[in-house]
């Protein structure tokens, strides 16, 4: 009878993840600031501080290469509608 009850129980805990989800999408759909917030796990001290120092900075550089890219194509659709 245990088996029974088995797709209930996931259906529930599948109902359940489906609405904690979007209690956590709605606030971050609803904000209207052009700040994208990025979070990383990785060992910035200890004996694997040379991974995690890495890719602190490979994700540093990408953020730089991505905000000179905004601002470009913001000052080409600038001096489109001029």
């Amino acid at each position: 009878m245990f088996w029974r009850n088995q797709p209930l129980k996931t259906i529930a805990k599948l109902a359940l993840a489906a609405c904690a989800a979007m209690l956590v999408a709605v606030p971050a759909l609803a904000q209207q600031d052009d700040t994208i917030n990025i979070g990383m796990t990785s060992a910035l001290t200890g004996p694997y501080n040379e991974f995690g120092e890495g890719n602190r900075r490979a994700l540093e550089l990408a953020v730089e290469q991505w905000n000179l890219l905004q601002w470009s194509r913001r000052a080409r659709a600038e001096e489109r509608s001029r």
